[in-house]
């Protein structure tokens, strides 16, 4: 009887037996979330956008309780021509902003995802990037662009209506 019982007991089925009890373990441990990455929650923000204003002429505020929100389209946008775009942030001294993107959208229609992540200009104090809308097959030239703010803990967003020039 010792004779069999140390067949099946010897170093390399201890060892099977120890990588498999691991591997166990961890499926266990990975199905409860232990090693799942936590994901940071944040409050959203809709700021308020003055109705009138154009912002290809103008720099156009959104306003929050805490901050302002300025969007600056270059002089003459037009589609597949590259336009500047630029979004100052005044207030709140105390939040650091992460990210600022812009989204491009046409209301009813799908043209694709136009979004744009800007790049901070240390020289000029705002977020900048260039972006290149394209042509819509109907000919419309009717534009919505959304304006999110990643903070600390909150996103800011600001959204402005224009129009392409032709």
């Amino acid at each position: 009887m010792k004779n069999v019982i140390q067949r099946f007991v010897n170093k390399r089925s201890i060892f099977i037996l120890f990588v498999m009890l691991l591997l166990a373990a961890l499926f266990h441990f990975q199905k409860s979330g232990l090693f799942e990455k936590q994901s940071h929650v944040y409050e959203q923000k809709v700021l308020a956008v003055k109705s009138d204003c154009d912002i290809i002429k103008n720099k156009c505020p959104a306003y929050g309780e805490d901050i302002s929100v300025f969007l600056k389209l270059g002089d003459h946008p037009s589609a597949l021509k590259a336009f500047p775009v630029q979004v100052l942030i005044e207030g709140s001294t105390n939040q650091s902003y992460q990210n600022v993107f812009v989204s491009f959208t046409m209301k009813g229609m799908s043209m694709g995802k136009h979004q744009k992540k800007l790049k901070w200009n240390k020289n000029s104090s705002r977020w900048q990037g260039m972006v290149i809308l394209p042509i819509c097959a109907t000919g419309r030239r009717d534009w919505h662009v959304s304006v999110e703010v990643v903070g600390n803990d909150v996103i800011y967003d600001a959204s402005y209506n224009f129009v392409l020039q032709k």
